[in-house]
C-alpha cells in the first residue's frame, strides 16, 4: 500500500474507532429518569432500594451487596461534616455546590444500583413541574401526594411529622459515637437534642418534619442573613407559604441557568443555582446584580428545601430539609432534587463548552477557580484541586478507579465531562442534545 494511502486508511480506521468509542459510551450511560416518567416496575425498585438503605446496616450490606455499600445514615453523617467542618461549609457556599453534590450523587447512585440493579439509574425530581402552574401541581402526579413524598406539610397533631408517603414516620436517630468516632470532632449531632440534625436545631420530634413558615419572624434578617439583601426573594418566599406551595420558581427560571452567553463560570452558575454562593461572593451585590441583569432567581436549590423543610419562628425550629446540615433525611425528594439541578449545571457545561471549547481544558475547567486569588472568599478545601470533602473524603466515585486520598473538584469534572460522563437524563436539550449527543 502507498504511504499516503496507507496513512489514510490509518487515519479511516481511527475516525471509525473515535466514533465507535463515543457511540459505545453514550450506550453505556445510564439515564435518569423523572420520577414521574419511572414505570410501575422502576418506581417499585426505587423504594425498595431506599428502604433497603435505610434498614440495613453498613456491615451487613457489604456482605449482602457488596464493597460500595453504604447505608443511608452514612450519607446523611457525611453531609453534615461537610456542612460543620471548621474550615466553612464544604458543600454549599462558594464554588463547590456543584461538586460537592455530583459527588454525593455519583456514590449514592453506586450503593442504590448495587442493592437495586435493574433500576439502571437513580431518578431526578423536576421540581418546577410542582410549583404554581406546574405540569403536576395538585394533579395526581404531584409530588406531594401519597404515591410519592407525603403531604407538604408534617401534621401539627404529631409535631408536624411526615406522617404518609412512600417514607411517611422515618425516624431521625441519634448520632451514634461508637459507629462514627471519626467524624465526631467536626459533627456529634444537635447540641440540644442529640438527634442526626444541625447544631443549632433544637426540634426534637425523632421522625422526618416539615414545619409551615409559620410566623414572619422566620423572614427576620436575623435568622436569614440574606433577607436584608434580597427583600424580593423574601417576598417569593413568604408567599409561597401563605399558599403552602413550593416558591414560584419556573421552567423560564430553570432554562436561564443555561444561558452560556452569560453565564461563563462556575461561580456564576452558582449565583444562578443558589442564594447561599451569592451572598458568600467576593462582592455579594456584584453577584446580585449580575442575577438581576439576566432575569436571574438564585432560588434553584432552595426552592424545594426552604417551601418544603419550612420553619417556625427561626433556624432553630428548622423541618428537616431546611436543615442545611442533616437535609438528606427527607430521603425521597433530597437526591431527587439535587439530581435535577445537576441536570441543569450538566447541560450548562455542554453549552458553555460548544460555544468556546477551551473552557473544558484542564488548565479552566469551566472556570473552577484554583487559587483564592481567582475566589477570594471560598473555603480551605473547595479550591479545583482540593479533595472533596476531605473529613469524609470520596474515595471510590468510579468503581474500579478509587482514590484512596480523595477524589478533588478537578477530578469530578474531568470525569463527568458532557462527553465521556457515565450518566445522562431523559430529558436534556441545547448542546448536550445537539453536539455531544446525548
Amino acid at each position: 500500500m502507498a504511504p499516503r494511502r496507507q496513512v489514510a486508511f490509518l487515519l479511516a480506521l481511527a475516525a471509525l474507532s473515535l466514533c465507535y468509542t463515543a457511540d459505545s459510551a453514550a450506550a453505556a450511560r445510564r439515564v435518569r429518569k423523572e420520577l414521574r416518567q419511572l414505570s410501575p416496575s422502576e418506581y417499585k425498585l426505587f423504594i425498595q432500594g431506599l428502604a433497603t438503605l435505610s434498614t440495613v446496616p453498613t456491615p451487613a450490606g457489604k456482605i449482602i451487596f457488596g464493597p460500595l455499600y453504604l447505608d443511608y445514615t452514612e450519607f446523611v453523617v457525611r453531609h453534615s461534616v461537610a456542612y460543620h467542618d471548621p474550615r466553612g461549609d464544604q458543600g454549599h457556599i462558594g464554588p463547590c455546590l456543584m461538586t460537592f453534590h455530583r459527588a454525593l450523587m455519583l456514590e449514592f447512585e453506586n450503593v442504590l444500583l448495587s442493592v437495586v440493579p435493574g433500576l439502571k439509574a437513580m431518578p431526578y425530581w423536576d421540581f418546577t413541574l410542582d410549583g404554581p402552574g406546574g405540569k403536576y401541581f395538585n394533579t395526581s402526579q404531584y409530588i406531594f401526594t401519597e404515591k410519592y413524598a407525603g403531604n407538604k406539610g408534617g401534621d401539627p397533631k404529631t409535631n408536624y411529622t411526615v406522617t404518609n408517603g412512600a417514607f411517611g414516620w422515618r425516624p431521625v436517630e441519634k448520632f451514634q459515637r461508637q459507629r462514627f468516632p471519626q467524624y465526631e470532632s467536626i459533627y456529634n449531632g444537635s447540641r440540644t437534642t442529640g438527634l442526626l440534625r444541625g447544631w443549632v436545631n433544637s426540634v426534637d420530634n425523632p421522625y422526618v418534619t416539615r414545619f409551615p413558615w409559620g410566623t414572619n419572624r422566620a423572614y427576620n434578617p436575623t435568622q436569614m442573613p440574606w433577607a436584608a439583601l434580597s427583600p424580593a426573594m423574601v417576598k417569593i418566599m413568604k408567599d409561597a407559604s401563605d399558599a403552602n406551595t413550593l416558591y414560584n420558581f419556573t421552567t423560564a427560571d430553570y432554562d436561564r441557568c443555561l444561558n452560556a452567553s452569560a453565564i461563563k463560570s462556575v461561580n456564576q452558575w452558582n449565583y444562578c443555582a443558589d442564594l447561599s454562593t451569592v451572598t458568600t461572593a467576593p462582592n455579594p451585590m456584584e453577584a446580585l446584580g449580575f442575577a438581576s441583569q439576566f432575569g436571574i432567581s438564585p432560588l434553584m436549590h432552595a426552592s424545594a428545601h426552604f417551601a418544603t423543610g419550612g420553619l417556625l419562628d427561626s433556624l432553630m425550629d428548622a423541618g428537616d430539609l431546611s436543615d442545611t446540615s442533616t437535609s438528606p433525611h427527607d430521603i425521597l425528594i433530597f437526591m431527587a432534587q439535587h439530581a435535577n439541578i445537576d441536570r441543569n449545571a450538566l447541560m450548562w457545561q455542554a453549552n458553555l463548552q460548544a460555544a468556546n471549547r477551551k473552557v473544558a481544558g484542564k488548565s479552566v475547567m469551566w472556570g473552577y477557580p484554583a487559587t483564592k486569588a481567582q475566589y477570594p472568599t471560598a473555603v480551605d478545601g473547595c479550591l479545583l484541586h482540593d479533595p472533596i470533602n476531605s473529613a469524609a473524603k470520596f474515595a471510590e466515585l468510579i468503581p474500579g478507579r478509587s482514590k484512596p486520598n480523595g477524589y478533588t473538584h478537578f477530578d469530578v469534572l474531568d470525569l463527568t465531562r458532557p462527553d465521556n460522563i457515565p450518566y445522562t437524563y431523559d430529558n436534556v436539550y441545547g448542546a448536550l442534545k445537539t453536539k455531544f449527543k446525548h
